[in-house]
């Protein structure tokens, strides 16, 4: 895929994980304190926010992946903000440059993004 694909995957994904608040709320009531789908919600919002702004320009998926990973980091609060921002921060920093998303590319993002 390419950064416009991906642009696009990431849209469409943060549309469902805002839909999805009720039921990860729910989750949450179970056994936390039931305020994930809220949170979750929250970040995801605003990437959409971001990848409408015609401003959002990154230079290639890794930058695209590390602005994501901020913008969750600065929106989400919690834990899912600093788990989610750090996915995608250290994911993003470790294929910076990559102008291509395939299964090889996205595994290193996913294996590196989870070791951070």
């Amino acid at each position: 895929m390419n950064l416009l694909q991906v642009r696009k995957m990431m849209l469409f994904t943060a549309q469902r994980m805002v839909e999805s608040e009720p039921e990860l709320t729910a989750l949450d009531q179970i056994v936390g304190d039931g305020d994930h789908g809220i949170g979750m919600k929250r970040g995801f919002a605003s990437i959409i926010e971001l990848l409408q702004d015609e401003k959002f320009q990154p230079t290639d998926i890794g930058d695209f992946f590390i602005k994501i990973g901020t913008k969750l980091m600065t929106s989400m609060g919690g834990a899912s903000g600093a788990i989610f921002g750090t996915l995608f921060r250290t994911g993003g920093k470790s294929i910076v440059g990559t102008m291509e998303l395939n299964s090889e590319v996205f595994a290193k993002f996913l294996n590196d993004g989870w070791q951070g």
